[in-house]
């Protein structure tokens, strides 16, 4: 469980830095919702994870968007959007852009694997 917690965080710091500002009138589910999908991009864009696994985390990330009584039917079009905005920049990054977005995002990943040890 603290593993895919720290994975999570690790997603979401990095998803946060490929996405850019979330706006202040969004709500709590808007914005965590555009974080998963920022982070969910960035991690197929850099190869880290395969598409079942990628898969299952949204799974897992709607079922807590529901437990948590945020708003289901924005969940797809925020999570969505967000996917769009980083599938955006990514095209638009230079390639040395590209490779440090994704070594972060593997320092992360291992960071938060050691931290199991």
């Amino acid at each position: 469980m603290y593993r895919k917690t720290l994975a999570l965080v690790s997603f979401v710091v990095v998803g946060m830095l490929c996405a850019g500002p979330v706006s202040a009138q969004e709500d709590m589910g808007t914005q965590l919702a555009k974080l998963g999908g920022a982070a969910h991009q960035t991690a197929r864009l850099c190869k880290h994870y395969s598409q079942a696994e990628l898969d299952r985390l949204k799974q897992g990330q709607k079922a807590r968007h529901a437990e948590q009584g945020f708003d289901m039917g924005s969940f797809e079009s925020s999570f969505a959007a967000a996917e769009a905005e980083v599938r955006s920049n990514w095209e638009a990054a230079s390639e040395a852009e590209r490779s440090a977005t994704c070594a972060q995002l593997e320092a992360l990943l291992q960071a938060a694997g050691a931290g199991m040890q």
